[in-house]
């Protein structure tokens, strides 16, 4: 309850403002044309509140809204001063009236009225707009006294003076809520944070979204759930230029992870999410996921393509969504699991004038290596860590602590027989006073095996040594601490034409407990590009280009994934399974391309890329979308050749769909082929293949105008996967897709989806 002080204070604050902010608000000075009488206001005036300029005698009227002058003057216009008040001031205040009980009073006998007393509000701070509750529960048990809940929910929101608004959630609940996650939105319940803010400045203060503030920046992307204080402000100029600066201090509340599911045919979930270092139980912070399937991002939502179980970490696609043992599922997300108390900064500064910006970025998140928080380092412990250099995952150390005797817990004490040290489970007061964490290490590596499960936990005995597979180590990782620094501008050469280039400076230590192989802790990036768009050509087309060169020095570290998430596949490198992921990148990009619109466009895109040993080719791509009449031709191809080491990888992907377009009913042919394969230089014998199939879809779908909206497809697919160094059939399926929706209902949505997979398996010989 430490934050009850803070709430409080905050509390006395707003109504401290409201109380000062109500009383001078129906004061006002009008200035009128003079006659003998004037109407000041609707309401009546509040007696001895009206002051004149210049001063004349006056009355008010019998309903205290007009001024009687007794005199002339010889100005043409006067001041007025006043304050208006409730006309319920003036009422008499009675509850029955004196004439129900006069006796020579006669009236028909009417149902006496109720009197409606207004309750007064539980939050009141004037011109603020609040809503919320305060609660109080009882809690007993068989095993606990009686005691009492308390709990406090505030929203607010409006004007604290001319030039500053408020807005806040306050709470004094110290669990969180967290969303089903089963629709688009999200309203974050458990988000506390006070703002306030106006035109050019800005404070937050509690749970805040910490995110790159540069729109055009390259290198550094993160998006964190963190708990701290947010400062941002504007300036504008001189010569037009405008400045924004930002500065963000926080906590975090969890980490980053890319993660790649791995699908199975025809199973829609849930799919479990997993934490960096494989923890099979994770609570993933609300709101921070991003679904891709095949390369495209999902929405989430029961009606659309999944829900999420966030409490549970768990991934369910809906019925729309066809899941086969070919999707590619990645899932981008941050999950409450920490091992160290982690801190973040962040910086930037940014000058804008029309389309040129100069910016500043600097990003920060430390471990506190003094402050682990799901276990306890000893020296001995710390010791080790600082003998062990850089650590990408697990590190091991002890996992024997000596406790003292614990009653109900499971204890060892330790045994020397025979030249051999070990530990065994004892119940004795004076001997089992160590407590001991046990790690699985395979079988055959370790020297005690899991003897039997009780309700206090799992006892484990010495077997001999690698006679076993558990070992009393604990797996922790290293404390880390990841920094980045970007100096960038984007300059508009003229109305077409730009240059912008980007110089990015990481810093890595994966073991802060350790100065070994700090050498290798800085890295370089930068980015040099030169664009062109929306230069007319003739024809009603725009020319459209790009060249641009990217370099990353093999230590260079990024915070959160900046690329596309297939950026690494299309060159047929999987960044995942490779053993360096530090490596030099080299990038030449070069785009040229004629676009009128969406159905009218030309595009080519051809890159070549060097990352040490494992991607050396150039890929190309191109785009033709044409209309012909009632007649829409849209074609996509791609070509990628890379070799690295004995390896030769090609892939050649071509999509390609005509259809009838303005007809009542648009009938339409796809053809798509997707052929990936690695194969042995000198062999030419295939070794893998990241995808390789033909596809065959035939569609007719309703036109525009149409008020019920329709589609049906049937697809005809064929994969193929590598067998004897040759690519042969493995799978035929069809597949029949039927779906149904209508446009006429205003404040309803009507929908029909139907989908039929049927696979076939080739025999293998």
């Amino acid at each position: 309850m430490r934050e009850l002080p803070f709430i409080s204070l905050c509390l006395y604050f707003l109504l401290l403002v409201s109380v000062f902010t109500s009383y001078g608000q129906n004061y006002q000075c009008k200035t009128y044309r003079f006659q003998q009488r004037i109407q000041l206001d609707t309401l009546p005036v509040e007696d001895g509140s009206v002051t004149i300029t210049p001063e004349l005698p006056f009355t008010l009227s019998e309903n205290h809204q007009e001024v009687l002058f007794e005199s002339t003057t010889d100005k043409d216009s006067i001041e007025i001063c006043f304050r208006s008040v409730s006309p319920l001031i003036h009422k008499p205040i009675f509850y029955r009236d004196i004439a129900k009980y006069d006796q020579g009073y006669y009236r028909e006998r009417k149902r006496e009225e109720q009197i409606d007393i207004q309750k007064a509000r539980l939050f009141e701070f004037g011109d603020l707009s609040t809503q919320g509750a305060i609660t109080r529960g009882v809690s007993f048990g068989n095993r606990q006294n009686v005691f009492v809940n308390s709990a406090l929910n505030l929203q607010m929101d409006g004007v604290l003076s001319d030039d500053l608004r408020i807005s806040a959630v306050i709470t004094d609940q110290n669990i969180p809520y967290q969303p089903e996650g089963n629709t688009q939105q999200i309203r974050d319940f458990d988000n506390v944070f006070i703002k306030l803010y106006n035109d050019d400045f800005e404070v937050i203060a509690g749970d805040i979204v910490l995110q790159n503030p540069v729109e055009n920046g390259y290198f550094l992307q993160y998006y964190k759930n963190v708990q701290g204080l947010s400062v941002g402000y504007k300036i504008d100029m001189k010569n037009g230029w405008k400045s924004t600066s930002q500065a963000v201090g926080s906590i975090a509340k969890g980490q980053f992870i890319s993660s790649v599911i791995e699908a199975q045919e025809g199973v829609q979930g849930p799919y479990k999410l997993r934490g960096r270092n494989g923890e099979r139980f994770v609570i993933i912070m609300a709101n921070s996921e991003k679904v891709y399937l095949d390369g495209q991002l999902l929405r989430r939502g029961f009606d659309r393509d999944y829900v999420i179980d966030y409490n549970l970490g768990e991934i369910t696609f809906s019925n729309t969504t066809v899941i086969t043992q070919y999707s590619r599922i990645r899932v981008d997300y941050e999950y409450a699991n920490q091992y160290y108390a982690r801190s973040n900064l962040s910086a930037s500064q940014e000058f804008r004038k029309g389309k040129t910006n100069v910016y500043f970025n600097f990003y920060r998140e430390k471990d506190n290596r003094n402050s682990s928080l799901s276990f306890d380092l000893d020296n001995e412990d710390k010791l080790t860590l600082s003998q062990l250099g850089d650590v990408n995952g697990l590190a091991a150390v002890s996992g024997i602590d000596s406790t003292g005797f614990i009653e109900n817990a499971i204890l060892y004490e330790r045994i020397d027989s025979a030249g051999f040290e070990f530990y065994r489970a004892s119940v004795d007061p004076n001997r089992a006073i160590y407590q001991i964490g046990f790690t699985e290490v395979g079988e055959g590596n370790g020297s005690y095996e899991l003897s039997e499960t009780t309700s206090n936990g799992r006892v484990y005995e010495w077997v001999g040594v690698n006679q076993g597979n558990y070992e009393p180590l604990q797996q922790i990782p290293a404390p880390n601490e990841r920094q980045m620094i970007v100096v960038g501008a984007h300059v508009a050469i003229n109305s077409y034409e730009s240059v912008s280039a980007e110089l990015a400076v990481s810093r890595q230590d994966q073991n802060l407990f350790s100065d070994l192989d700090d050498r290798d802790n800085h890295g370089l990036a930068s980015k040099v590009a030169i664009k062109s768009n929306g230069r007319k050509v003739g024809l009603s087309y725009q020319l459209e280009s790009e060249l641009s060169i990217e370099y990353n020095e093999q230590q260079f570290a990024f915070i959160d994934r900046f690329r596309s998430p297939d950026f690494d596949r299309d060159w047929g490198y999987d960044y995942f399974s490779d053993t360096l992921s530090s490596r030099q990148d080299v990038i030449t990009r070069w785009m040229i391309g004629l676009k009128q619109n969406n159905w009218n466009q030309f595009i080519v895109d051809a890159s070549y890329r060097n990352r040490d040993e494992v991607v050396d080719g150039t890929k190309i791509e191109g785009v033709l979308n044409k209309k012909l009449g009632k007649l829409q031709v849209t074609t996509n191809h791609f070509l990628m050749s890379n070799s690295y080491g004995v390896y030769q990888s090609d892939w050649f992907k071509t999509y390609d769909q005509v259809q009838l377009v303005d007809w009542v009913v648009k009938p339409g042919y796809r053809l798509e082929i997707d052929h990936q394969q690695t194969a042995l230089e000198a062999t030419d014998s295939v070794v893998s293949t990241l995808m390789n199939y033909q596809s065959h879809d035939w569609f007719v779908e309703s036109g525009d105008s149409s008020k019920l909206v329709g589609r049906f497809d049937y697809i005809k697919r064929v994969d193929f996967r590598p067998l004897g160094g040759e690519l042969d059939e493995y799978t035929h399926s069809e597949e029949y897709r039927l779906g149904v929706a209508s446009r006429s209902l205003e404040n309803h949505r009507f929908g029909i989806t139907a989908k039929f997979r049927d696979v076939d398996y080739e025999d293998v010989a």
